[in-house]
This record gives C-alpha cells, sequence and structure tokens, in this order.
C-alpha cells in the first residue's frame, strides 16, 4: 500500500502484465534473495517463500479458518490471529489508518467536477474486477444493474478498479454499460480511496 504508515518499501509484481512469464518471475525472486529477509509473512497460498532464502517464514496454512462457532473467520481476522500465535500483541479489531494526501482528495474533486458530479447527487461506486474468476459476474448482469441504478434510481455510478490482462478484465473495460462513469486505469489506489470517501 503506497505511503502506508509502517511501510518502508513497496514491490510490486504485475503477474498479469509487464512482469508476465517465467523469467519475470525468475527475476523478482532474485532481487528478493539479494535483500537476504530475515523473515517473510506468507498470506496467501503460495510457494514462492520456498526460493527467497529467508530464516524465518510465517505463513497462513488454511486461508478460512474456522472460529469455535463453525462460522468462518474474516480474512483479516486470520491475518490478525496469525501474528497472535507468533506471540505478537494485536488490537482485539483490525485498525485500517489510511490517510488521505490532499492531492488525492483534490483528484477526487477534480473527477467529479469533470463528470458532473455535483455534492448533492447520491453517488455509488463499483469495482467489477476480481482476482478470482469464480467471483467474477457475467457483463451483462452489471449492465442490467447499472441501468437500475441509474434509471430507476437517478443515481450517479463509478466504475472502479485495474484491468489484468485476462479476458474477463478486458471484456469488462469495453463492455461495461457507457451510462456509468468509468474511472477503470485512471486511479491509483489511494485516488480510487479518495473518490469513495
Amino acid at each position: 500500500m503506497e505511503k502506508y504508515p509502517g511501510i518502508n518499501e513497496n514491490i510490486f509484481f504485475d503477474k498479469h502484465g509487464k512482469d508476465k512469464g517465467l523469467f519475470r518471475q525468475i527475476a523478482l525472486i532474485n532481487n528478493l534473495r539479494k535483500r537476504k529477509f530475515d523473515l517473510i509473512i506468507v498470506l496467501k497460498k503460495s510457494l514462492m517463500f520456498y526460493f527467497l532464502g529467508a530464516s524465518a517464514v510465517w505463513r497462513i496454512e488454511q486461508q478460512f479458518p474456522k472460529a469455535e462457532n463453525d462460522a468462518y473467520l474474516h480474512v483479516v481476522d486470520s491475518y490478525l490471529n496469525l501474528l497472535r500465535s507468533r506471540g505478537l500483541l494485536v488490537s482485539e479489531k483490525a485498525v485500517f489508518n489510511f490517510d488521505f494526501d490532499e492531492s488525492d482528495l483534490n483528484f477526487a474533486q477534480d473527477f467529479f467536477s469533470k463528470n458532473g458530479i455535483k455534492p448533492t447527487d447520491t453517488v455509488i461506486s463499483v469495482g467489477p474486477f476480481a482476482n478470482w474468476s469464480l467471483k467474477c459476474w457475467p457483463i451483462e448482469r452489471w449492465n442490467e444493474l447499472i441501468k437500475i441504478i441509474i434509471q430507476d434510481y437517478n443515481y450517479k455510478l463509478i466504475i472502479v478498479g485495474k484491468q489484468a490482462n485476462d479476458n474477463y478484465s478486458k471484456t469488462v473495460t469495453r463492455d461495461i454499460s457507457r451510462k456509468s462513469i468509468s474511472a477503470i486505469n485512471q486511479c491509483t489506489l489511494k485516488q480510487t480511496m479518495a473518490i469513495i470517501k
């Protein structure tokens, strides 16, 4: 997360874009090995940590561990439980300290102004992209929902997110209803959060 308190550096790996392919993955592994990290915390199913040579690895064995009452834990609670199991003192609930720069808020204001969104408008944002294909809704359903929101309720609707290089993402970017306001590929994550705020 860019400029998030407590994070010194972000290393981005775009597996669907510029970093796609085995040679790019090997380059990433070599880059990370040179840094000789003391600890790797693995928050998703991945085998890459085997190649990084860190002296310690903490990882979540199960993506969605169950609570005592058999209800599934939210993934954030799973992450916090991993830290607790290693003896770290963490808060009972997750705390998200997302700070917005003035430039992010100005970006949002300019975006609203350019797209005719007034302070009195009711605005809904929709993120149609997902990393897992089974979570993806058909574009026809999105467009049907957009039509209802705009025509029946007279709300403004903003589409947010980044297009990946898969067919679904390309289809959404190409065929999403033009009655909506597209912010696809136009914002950083913090600018998107400023728009939603």
